[in-house]
C-alpha cells in the first residue's frame, strides 16, 4: 500500500509547519557558521524536518513541505524579508532534485547495484553538489543585487572567497541535512511496521533484494 493524497497533503502541512517553527526556535537560538566574516550563515535544523519529509512521504511530500516552509518564512518576520526565505528555499529545493537525481541513477543506469549505501550515497553526493552548483551562482547575483552599492563594485578576490566559503557552508549543511534524517527515518522503520509498509524510502531499501529476484 502507499501513501493516500490525503495523508501526503496532512503530512506536507504538518512538516512544514514543524519546519517552520524549528526556524524560529533557531532565530531564537542560532547555530552560526564559525568562520569570522561569515556568521551570518546559520544551520538551520529546520532543513533536517524538510528531508526527513522527502525520505518517509516521498519526493513529492518533500518539495511541498520545503515549500510550505518557504511560505510561512516569507511572512514571518526576518533580517531580510523574502531574500532569506527565497534562498533558504532555493538551497533545500536544489538538495532534494540532486537526491532525487541521485535516486534515479541509483535505480535507472545502476540498476540498485552496490546495495543501498551506494544508493544512499549518490544522494547524498548529488544533493551536495547540486545545492552547492545552483546556489553558488544565486549567491553571487544576490550580492551584486542587494549587498553592492553601484559605486563601489566587489572585488574578484573578495568575490572567489565569498562564494568559496558559502560554498562550504552549503555543502556542510547539505551532509548535516541529509545524513541525520536517513538514519532517524531507518529508524522509524524499523520501529514502526505501519510507516515501513507505506513509506517511499522503504522501497528504495528494499531495492537490491527485489532487482537481484528478478535476475
Amino acid at each position: 500500500p502507499t501513501i493516500s493524497k490525503t495523508i501526503s497533503l496532512a503530512g506536507a502541512a504538518v512538516f512544514g509547519a514543524l519546519a517552520s517553527i524549528a526556524t524560529i526556535v533557531g532565530r531564537i537560538y542560532p547555530l552560526r557558521f564559525p568562520v569570522p566574516g561569515f556568521q551570518f550563515l546559520q544551520f538551520d535544523l529546520a532543513e533536517l524536518i524538510d528531508v526527513l519529509a522527502f525520505l518517509v512521504f516521498g519526493p513529492l511530500v518533500g518539495f511541498l513541505t520545503t515549500g510550505v516552509h518557504g511560505v510561512v518564512l516569507s511572512i514571518s518576520s526576518s533580517d531580510v524579508p523574502l531574500i532569506g526565505p527565497f534562498l533558504k528555499f532555493s538551497a533545500v529545493t536544489s538538495m532534494l532534485v540532486g537526491m532525487w537525481l541521485g535516486y534515479r541513477v541509483y535505480v535507472r543506469v545502476l540498476e540498485a547495484r552496490g546495495g543501498t549505501r551506494t544508493g544512499f550515497g549518490l544522494m547524498t553526493g548529488l544533493g551536495l553538489v547540486c545545492r552547492v552548483l545552483i546556489m553558488t551562482p544565486i549567491n553571487y547575483l544576490f550580492l551584486l543585487l542587494f549587498f553592492t552599492r553601484p559605486d563601489s563594485p566587489p572585488t574578484v578576490p573578495f568575490v572567489a572567497l565569498y562564494l568559496a566559503w558559502i560554498g562550504v557552508f552549503n555543502a556542510i549543511h547539505a551532509i548535516i541535512s541529509i545524513i541525520i534524517p536517513y538514519f532517524v527515518t531507518s529508524a522509524l522503520l524499523r520501529a514502526s511496521p505501519q510507516i515501513e509498509a507505506r513509506s517511499w524510502f522503504s522501497e528504495f531499501l528494499k531495492l537490491p533484494a527485489i532487482l537481484r529476484g528478478k535476475n
